[in-house]
């Protein structure tokens, strides 16, 4: 499954850490690159004594100057590989954190999902990684200072959704809605209205939804 020459660089459980999985074993960073720009990397498994290190220069291996006092972990590399891919997608794409988790999880070796966290915690680490990769903007103070971004207006599909803003500063009004919505609403024989207060955004008195039957 891996090569003896190829390492894989990842994302670490925090989003500013990284991994090395090469030939079974994880690997983290070891001090800073060298002089001459190679990054020093040490088996995870320092609590276990494990002296396991490797060189790598621009992402390739160089040499590894110390050899490990475990066997391979293959289901290890597998799972952490896994979690950082559902990172990766939560952070770069607007695909919802369920549909990551069951995409990437979906292909697991029985092996790796039985050490696989439960369902909930998985969403959580996706949902930490997309807060991280975009940070929320600041919160408007006023009306005036609402500003609605193109990507503001799409749902998580990416699907356009503004219909309707009258830009006014003391009685804004904002429709959001899809086509596939519209067609929605358009096709239903009820609609199901609910105008609640309590539960508004900042800065607004309503938010009422229409709910197609």
């Amino acid at each position: 499954m891996y090569d003896e020459d190829t390492v894989k660089i990842i994302r670490g459980r925090t989003p500013t850490s990284q991994n090395l999985l090469h030939g079974g074993f994880r690997y983290s960073k070891d001090g800073k690159l060298t002089t001459d720009g190679r990054q020093a990397w040490r088996c995870v498994r320092k609590k276990d004594c494990c002296r396991g290190r490797l060189y790598t220069l621009n992402e390739s291996l160089v040499k590894v100057t110390q050899i490990h006092n475990h066997d391979a972990d293959i289901a290890d590399c597998e799972l952490k590989e896994v979690l950082a891919k559902v990172q990766d997608l939560a952070a770069t794409t607007m695909t919802t954190n369920h549909n990551i988790v069951c995409s990437v999880t979906g292909p697991m070796s029985q092996d790796a999902r039985a050490r696989l966290p439960n369902e909930q915690a998985v969403k959580k680490r996706a949902q930490r990684a997309r807060r991280y990769g975009n940070p929320r903007p600041r919160a408007p103070s006023s009306l005036a200072d609402l500003q609605l971004e193109e990507d503001d207006c799409r749902s998580l599909s990416g699907e356009p959704m503004l219909q309707y803003d009258n830009n006014l500063d003391d009685r804004r009004v904002i429709i959001f809605a899809t086509k596939n919505n519209l067609t929605a609403l358009e096709q239903s024989s009820s609609w199901y209205i609910d105008a609640t207060f309590s539960s508004s955004p900042q800065l607004f008195y309503q938010l009422l939804t229409v709910h197609a039957e």
